[in-house]
């Protein structure tokens, strides 16, 4: 379990490092152990956005 969860959020901060939330939203979303969402709109890679969303 406590492994699991380290997992994922070294897996938060690799998204972080490829988005451009602002810090203080970072670590907001850290805090509380939630992740990001990937928002699908367009193929293309410059239209990816992201949003944080609560663990299930």
């Amino acid at each position: 379990s406590r492994m699991c969860t380290e997992i994922r959020t070294s897996r938060i901060r690799e998204i972080y490092r490829h988005t451009k939330l602002q810090e203080r939203t970072r670590s907001q979303a850290v805090r509380r152990k939630m992740y990001l969402v990937h928002i699908k709109k367009k193929e293309t890679k410059k239209s990816r956005k992201y949003h944080i969303a609560p663990r299930k």
